[in-house]
């Protein structure tokens, strides 16, 4: 609908769900892109790309939380990215009143979505992409400023997407991969060491893996060297579903010291460890 500029309010009943944006026409008749989208169910608030293929899901909370900041969220197309295997790419950044991109990595979790190729329309609830795709053809993959960390996500043939549940801001990628079968860790971020002070680069430890077959996660702990357990691994912040993550503090919260600890969990009836340098 089309409502006139002394409009205000407008209230009607809508069933089932609906969304709704913004634009406006400045002065010499240009229109503005499309504001957040907000759904009559308040359950989520939705940011849109730039070219209406890729979608982005924040928690009203997160959301309140960034403009109080003056801080947008934006989805813009990559298409400079788009080569070899990477089907399609998107950058889901934080602009300030500039229009500066402000790096940083969320408190909740938001769900970003992405079609499966690189043409095919966009409808608010799915894609409608021009062809059927295997489920385990396809991952999200996030580049952390050295090199691309796959995430995995959830592929919807039906809908031609992939969703991925992370709390990080920049640059993804959907690529053409062969997914894994069984569980496996994918690879740990970074690579061994890690400085938690704060400044934004490497602050937290991340083990991402795949879990096809939907195994029990559990018993996951980081020890020092001596065998005493210094914390519990909790969630990752790459991806929500699929990766536990350390933020290099002791269960009570202070700072664990410099050294060397033992990180270990369970998937299933197998138990998986390794290690990792906290450098201080």
């Amino acid at each position: 609908m089309t409502l006139s500029s002394s409009t205000l309010s407008y209230t009607v009943a809508t069933s089932p769900v609906k969304w709704y944006f913004v634009k406006t026409l400045d002065a010499d008749n240009v229109r503005s892109d499309s504001s957040i989208w907000l759904s009559n169910a308040d359950e989520v608030v939705r940011t849109v790309a730039d070219d209406n293929r890729a979608i982005v899901d924040l928690p009203p909370v997160v959301d309140e939380a960034l403009r109080a900041a003056g801080l947008v969220p934006v989805m813009e197309s990559q298409p400079a990215f788009e080569t070899g295997a990477t089907v399609v790419s998107y950058k889901f950044v934080l602009r300030d009143a500039a229009n500066n991109e402000v790096k940083r990595v969320l408190e909740q979790d938001i769900t970003l979505t992405m079609p499966l190729s690189k043409t095919g329309s966009f409808t608010i609830s799915a894609f409608s992409p021009s062809a059927s795709y295997s489920a385990y053809d396809y991952a999200v993959y996030y580049y952390n400023g050295v090199e691309d960390v796959k995430l995995g996500g959830t592929v919807n043939p039906e809908s031609g997407s992939v969703a991925v549940v992370t709390r990080q801001t920049g640059l993804f990628k959907v690529k053409r991969v062969v997914r894994a079968q069984s569980f496996s860790v994918t690879q740990t971020v970074p690579r061994k060491t890690f400085t938690p002070n704060g400044d934004g680069v490497w602050d937290e430890f991340n083990i991402l893996y795949e879990n096809p077959e939907g195994l029990v996660i559990g018993s996951a702990k980081v020890y020092d060297l001596s065998g005493a357990e210094i914390a519990s691994l909790k969630a990752g912040t790459y991806n929500s579903e699929a990766s536990l993550g350390w933020d290099g503090r002791r269960s009570g919260g202070e700072k664990a010291p410099a050294g060397i600890y033992v990180y270990q969990f369970k998937a299933g009836s197998k138990y998986y460890n390794g290690t990792v340098v906290l450098a201080r």
